[in-house]
């Protein structure tokens, strides 16, 4: 008896048998309708939408930038926080001694 995926036509070439199921989509294809994408078969459409997500993300380049930015501004918040925590005890001291 064979197999429903046996039994199955390719989505886009109806005269050849399926081979694969797609990852993402399950539509059965032809062998040459498929790709493997880091180990997963994947038929042509949802490759390209993969594609076309990926392609609307900012580059490496301006997410490292933008993260810089961030871990920049937390430099910046944590020492003006320690040079008010180590300019405490001086006013303290000054207000007891002078009365101010």
């Amino acid at each position: 008896m064979a197999s429903p995926l046996q039994r199955a036509r390719c989505a886009y070439h109806a005269d050849r048998e399926a081979s694969a199921l797609c990852r993402v989509c399950r539509h059965s294809f032809c062998r040459e309708c498929v790709t493997d994408h880091q180990g997963e078969l994947w038929c042509v459409r949802c490759l390209a939408a993969q594609a076309d997500d990926a392609s609307q993300r900012p580059p490496g380049a301006a997410r490292l930038a933008g993260h810089a930015a961030l871990a920049a501004l937390g430099v910046a918040a944590l020492l003006g926080a320690a040079t008010v925590m180590l300019s405490l005890p001086a006013l303290l001291l000054a207000r007891w001694v002078y009365g101010r």
